[in-house]
C-alpha cells in the first residue's frame, strides 16, 4: 500500500523545495506538527489544483486523508 502522507510530503518538498514543518530537531518538527495547519506559499508557484491535492494528503485526521 502507498503511504499517502508521506506522498503529500514528498510533493510538498518537490513544489515548494521546502518542507511544510519547520524546526531545529525531530522533536520541534513534531511539535510543529502537532501545533499547527500545513500552510500553503501564496506566491503562484503551483496550481490550485495541486495545492488541494497536498491538503487533502496532509489531512492530520487519518479517516479525512485522501486515499484512506
Amino acid at each position: 500500500a502507498i503511504d499517502w502522507w508521506n506522498l503529500g510530503l514528498l510533493l510538498y518538498e518537490m513544489v515548494f523545495n521546502k518542507s511544510p514543518y519547520q524546526g531545529m530537531n525531530e522533536a520541534q518538527i513534531h511539535q510543529h506538527w502537532v501545533k499547527n495547519d500545513i500552510s500553503m506559499p501564496t506566491d503562484d508557484s503551483c496550481s490550485v489544483g495541486m495545492k488541494d491535492l497536498i491538503r487533502q494528503l496532509l489531512q492530520k485526521d487519518v479517516k479525512s486523508r485522501l486515499g484512506s
